[in-house]
């Protein structure tokens, strides 16, 4: 008969990673659905604004999409680095629109993005099974 042994970090994982994949999707898709504001919000971002519909897209892309994989936990170090990126942009906007509620919510996901850079996606995960 097989053994089993629960560990608690990867549960705790397994958790987060399904939390702030939820909250990506959440936050993605209306992106995809009112997409001219996306493209005005990010001309408001000095680097951003020279191209900035490839970016809202990768935008609305990196959140729907990341968030997918990040509840799926396929890929995770490499989609967790594609959110932690995207969550700093955002935490600097956030400074400079002065909106600290935001400011907030944008740095626990990016805190978040760089555990699952540095741990993974945890034994309850298709990394796990896969790789």
């Amino acid at each position: 008969m097989p053994t089993y042994s629960f560990n608690p970090l990867d549960a705790a994982l397994l958790l987060l990673r399904v939390a702030v994949g939820v909250k990506f999707l959440l936050h993605g898709v209306p992106k995809f659905k009112k997409f001219a504001g996306v493209v005005e919000m990010v001309k408001g971002i000095p680097f951003f604004r020279l191209a900035p519909k490839p970016f809202a897209a990768a935008l609305a892309a990196t959140e729907v999409f990341g968030g997918t994989l990040l509840i799926l936990g396929l890929f995770t170090p490499v989609v967790a680095a594609l959110q932690a990126f995207v969550m700093l942009v955002a935490a600097m906007m956030t400074i400079r629109w002065k909106n600290w509620m935001e400011f907030g919510v944008n740095v626990v996901l990016y805190a978040n993005c760089v555990a699952f850079v540095l741990l993974g996606a945890g034994a309850y995960s298709l990394d796990a099974f896969l790789y």
